[in-house]
């Protein structure tokens, strides 16, 4: 398994969203084109998410598929390891096919076409296997927003014009850091609660202040982002980085879960804490493991 190709991604939501840009930065384990395989006994395997999310059996077994597989069928099933993204979750083919009409229209009713979709590629798209599951990610997306603002929004305006804007307050740090656990642990990451780290909160501080001057992973002495935490003398394995110029929570959370580099950096078992700041309409996730 290799080290995934960094991204560098700015993306403007319409005006009636809100105009937003958010971008991503890493060195990721998990990639987006990884999919499940069907072994030989014809069980379903993802050799890439097994060793990602279980970084103990990767530093024994190795990123080998075979090696990895096997240990899943001795140890692996018996301790709720799961098999690939998405195995714990319950699919209801009409849901997703009455919800996606793009996939409806190439896989029809077909079940199992339907249900190989959403796990080799649906799920990295953002796409929910079910009601409850979207249903979940909305309200999160709607707590977090609340819990930023510290209460509903009062006198004129709607709540979604001014409830959850990126501030520098300890009420929006933790949403974000809540909403982060909060998916890996729906997803079954094992490795699961990333740590809110004091020396990394630090880090991104440092990095909301550059990239409010410019919105780039590149620092202004031309390194990248990584420097920052090795100027804290922090050592680390794996890095990442995500920032975000956003007017709610609400836009960078709908962002994050329908973006596969985002989503896939947020489930990254490799990644064991995380550093936050925010304001001024700007975020910053520090990320090492």
């Amino acid at each position: 398994m290799t080290k995934k190709h960094t991204m560098n991604r700015m993306i403007k939501f319409s005006a009636m969203a809100l105009t937003a840009g958010l971008a991503c930065f890493g060195t990721l384990k998990l990639n987006a084109q990884a999919a499940p395989e069907v072994m030989p006994d014809g069980t379903i395997f993802d050799a890439d998410y097994y060793a990602a999310t279980n970084p103990d059996v990767a530093a024994n077994y190795g990123t080998d598929t075979a090696a990895l597989y096997n240990h899943y069928k001795l140890y692996g099933y018996k301790e709720g390891r799961l098999p690939f993204m998405g195995s714990n979750v319950k699919f209801d083919p009409v849901y997703y096919a009455s919800t996606y009409p793009d996939v409806l229209a190439v896989y029809g009713l077909d079940s199992v076409a339907l249900y190989k979709h959403y796990i080799m590629t649906g799920i990295f798209e953002g796409r929910f296997p079910n009601a409850d599951e979207a249903k979940k990610a909305a309200d999160a997306a709607k707590k977090a927003s609340q819990q930023s603002s510290g209460q509903s929004s009062s006198g004129s305006g709607s709540s979604d014009e001014v409830i959850g804007l990126t501030t520098d307050d300890a009420a929006y740090i933790n949403s974000v850091f809540s909403y982060i656990n909060d998916s890996r642990e729906n997803y079954g990451i094992l490795s699961k609660p990333l740590e809110l780290s004091p020396a990394l909160n630090a880090v991104a501080k440092v990095r909301l202040g550059e990239i409010k001057e410019d919105f780039s992973h590149i620092r202004a002495n031309h390194m990248n982002y990584g420097s920052a935490i090795r100027d804290a003398g922090i050592s680390y394995t794996y890095e990442g980085e995500c920032i975000s110029h956003a007017n709610t929570l609400r836009d960078t959370i709908n962002y994050w879960h329908g973006t596969p580099e985002e989503w896939n950096m947020l489930l990254d078992g490799n990644f064991k804490k995380v550093g936050i700041a925010a304001g001024d309409g700007y975020c910053v996730a520090i990320f090492i493991g």
